[in-house]
């Protein structure tokens, strides 16, 4: 345990479980320790208000116990000060029976707690904890809005393994003019990485043309990808360019490309193939050459398409193929890209950013996103309008159910409490330590253990 002894204006770590005493008599100093330290509390001692002020700073994540009647700056004054200083720090005044009406009036104020003398030692301890609490969910909700730099962007906005794969395959790929199959879950970002390959390709300066497979057009499919002649056929009164045209010495996406027509596709693979286009209801060929980017949410495998689709197409579009991983695979990156989410949303929306609630974390943590980052930023949409408690049902200081054997429930409990502190020190490993109480073996046994790496919660290096 730690203990700053009264006169040292030396910081106090940041941390948790920090309670810092400030009390002019040494021997109420030495009861509240003693009494603090039996349930593992790291306490700090300050014989006056001047000593307490010089150590104690907007990042302190511990709760403040001052008397409040003590020569020269009084408890009154200290309170005012850390008010000044962190209107969240949770102050719990001591007062006499005489002082009781005053020390209401702070609370009143915004003073977290008061303890009459002689107070309950239980009462004490459940003040303590409660006040703990509350000050490491305001300080998560102040991290939050605090922007974090990425060497990514949106989608790719990550520090997890798999992105940083992703982006160093993006990077080699962009100046690579060759076709890329796009493969990944609905709502992992398919388009979005389509769109950044080719606003990086040497093509930027022409149009990317996008093809919704799945909504074409039935017998007008043809007419649109490849264009039609006067009068092709009735109602043709006018020529038309198709798509395939149009994306001439630019990007032709061709999304949800699985559900390209079967009648279509020998055609679409001739003008890949030949770099020419030949609209319907003519007989002459019209050069164009295009990079081809297509995505899929089915396996980069032909035969798990939901219809029959040619193999040599196929193999045409996909000279390269690029997955995206799950969000379920990069647990890692969920509280960065939600940052950036809640950000945005909130900016685009006009509204202040929340105070997110303990269910809201948990939800963050433990939720698997189905809808991968399509259902992340729809969920940060809802917290920036306040409307995440249907979504996160139940009330938020409720226990949940515990799922599985006890010992599984207390290992998912140990890894989320490991995941907080780490959030909480962004990556540093000696203030962790400190916040656990934990001896570093142990500590360094548990990330093994539950296979939790350090450097994810650090911010990235510009």
């Amino acid at each position: 345990m730690l203990h700053l002894d009264l006169a040292g204006s030396a910081m106090i770590p940041v941390g948790s479980g920090l309670v810092a005493i400030v009390d002019d008599e040494p021997d109420v100093r030495q009861a509240l320790r003693q009494l603090l330290e039996i349930e593992h509390f790291t306490v700090s001692e300050f014989s006056n208000a001047e000593h307490a002020l010089a150590a104690i700073t907007a990042e302190f994540s511990g709760v403040v116990i001052a008397d409040l009647r003590m020569p020269g700056l009084d408890g009154i004054g200290l309170f005012n000060r850390l008010a000044r200083l962190d209107p969240e720090l949770p102050v719990i005044m001591i007062s006499g029976h005489g002082d009781i009406a005053t020390a209401v009036d702070l609370v009143r104020r915004g003073a977290y707690d008061f303890l009459a003398k002689p107070f309950d030692v239980d009462r004490l301890i459940a003040t303590v904890r409660r006040g703990l609490d509350r000050r490491a969910l305001a300080l998560e909700n102040r991290a939050l809005r605090v922007p974090r730099p990425s060497a990514g962007i949106g989608v790719l906005l990550g520090e997890s393994p798999e992105i940083e794969q992703v982006r160093r395959t993006i990077n080699q790929l962009v100046q690579a003019d060759i076709d890329v199959m796009i493969s990944g879950e609905s709502g992992t970002g398919k388009s979005l990485v389509a769109g950044l390959l080719h606003r990086r390709s040497p093509r930027a300066r022409k149009a990317m043309v996008t093809v919704d497979c799945r909504a074409l057009p039935g017998e007008q499919a043809e007419s649109l990808l490849f264009g039609h002649a006067s009068g092709a056929f009735p109602g043709a009164q006018f020529p038309r360019t198709g798509q395939l045209l149009l994306a001439d010495a630019g990007t032709l996406f061709l999304d949800h490309v699985d559900g390209l027509p079967a009648g279509l596709q020998s055609r679409v693979q001739q003008a890949l193939e030949h770099g020419a286009i030949v609209p319907v209801g003519s007989s002459q060929p019209q050069p164009s050459r295009f990079r081809t980017l297509s995505a899929t949410s089915a396996n980069l495998d032909p035969g798990a398409f939901e219809q029959p689709f040619l193999p040599s197409l196929f193999f045409r579009l996909g000279a390269f193929r690029l997955a995206l991983p799950p969000l379920r695979e990069r647990r890692d990156d969920v509280i960065l890209l939600f940052r950036a989410f809640l950000l945005e949303e909130a900016e685009r929306l006009q509204r202040d950013l929340p105070t997110l609630s303990p269910a809201v974390w948990r939800w963050l943590k433990d939720h698997d996103w189905p809808g991968n980052i399509r259902e992340l930023r729809s969920f940060a949409a809802n917290v920036a309008l306040g409307l995440d408690a249907n979504i996160t049902a139940g009330e938020p200081e409720q226990p949940r159910a515990v799922e599985g054997s006890l010992k599984q429930a207390v290992a998912r409990f140990e890894s989320a409490t490991l995941c907080s502190a780490l959030e909480r020190s962004h990556g540093d490993i000696a203030k962790t330590i400190a916040a656990l109480d934990l001896p570093r073996k142990t500590f360094y046994d548990k990330l093994a253990r539950h296979g939790i790496d350090p450097a994810a919660f650090r911010p990235p290096r510009s």
